[in-house]
């Protein structure tokens, strides 16, 4: 799977859109890799979730998301370890920024 994601993720990344691996734990996969894009519509960040071996987007507030807990993501020029009280999707925050939430 992380070879689909990984080729996904670049291919966002040529089309100039904000693109991660995302090092999680999904259904029914167990430990996965998806690929996340984030998108600023007006005060809103969206984040999608792209299961790349199935071919399915998932909006993060989505209840049916396969991936279940997110540990890590990566981009081109870092790594951010997940440190939340819980990784579970609906509660995670996706500043990746915020120190207290993600560490470099």
């Amino acid at each position: 799977w992380e070879e689909h994601a990984t080729l996904l993720c670049n291919f966002f990344l040529h089309l100039k859109h904000e693109a991660y691996l995302v090092f999680g734990s999904g259904i029914p996969e167990g430990d996965t890799v998806y690929v996340m894009t984030r998108e600023q519509r007006g005060d809103n960040l969206e984040v999608f979730f792209w299961n790349a071996s199935k071919g399915k987007r998932y909006n993060a507030k989505d209840i049916h998301c396969t991936l279940k807990e997110i540990y890590y993501v990566v981009d081109q020029h870092n790594v951010w370890g997940n440190v939340q009280h819980t990784k579970s999707i609906p509660s995670t925050k996706f500043d990746l920024g915020d120190s207290k939430c993600w560490k470099r």
